[in-house]
């Protein structure tokens, strides 16, 4: 029982981000309490990626991790709120989903706040909101964009929640993983 107590003593001594987190490309992401990690999928390509899909009951945020080195000049004088509305775009695309034609009212990529008393919104980096609809379904697809200051690395943070939801909803979710990034 000694030992047990002593090495117990010395766990809560050890910092917490040795423990449970996933990484890629310098890019740590603690796993939030209660927040399982149900899927990663790694990419090659121009952009070599790894995602993350994090579930807690019916909500969902996937983690992207970009490494974007390679464009670097590219990306120089980019509206990274523009950014994160294409990444949107392409994880709804992806997952056979549909962006309505047009731009609906109010539709446009955001920067730090949410519209007047709302909460801030991806905690002041870039982001974008953009509608999605997958058959009769319609959601709204929130799109965090956490880029490193030498934009070697880009993190995207998604979320998505049935129209018509507080959208302080999905930006205390965002928050939560937006968060538990950290560029090493």
């Amino acid at each position: 029982m000694r030992y047990f107590c002593i090495l117990l003593f010395l766990l809560w001594l050890l910092p917490s981000h040795a423990f449970a987190g996933e990484s890629y490309a310098d890019v740590e992401i603690m796993s939030p309490p209660r927040w399982d990690m149900g899927q990663m999928q790694t990419f090659s390509g121009t952009v070599p990626s790894r995602a993350w899909l994090f579930s807690r009951g019916e909500e969902e945020v996937m983690v992207a991790v970009l490494v974007t080195e390679g464009i670097v000049g590219g990306l120089e004088g980019q509206n990274y709120s523009t950014l994160a509305r294409l990444y949107a775009e392409a994880v709804i695309g992806g997952w056979g989903g549909v962006r309505p034609i047009g731009k609906p009212d109010g539709e446009k990529a955001v920067g730090a706040e949410m519209p007047a008393g709302g909460a801030v919104f991806c905690a002041g980096e870039h982001g974008a909101k953009v509608p999605a609809s997958f058959g009769e379904k319609k959601f709204e697809y929130y799109t965090c964009m956490l880029v490193h200051p030498d934009k070697t690395r880009i993190v995207a943070v998604t979320t998505w929640v049935p129209e018509g939801t507080e959208e302080q909803i999905a930006a205390r979710r965002l928050m939560t993983f937006v968060q538990a990034v950290m560029f090493r």
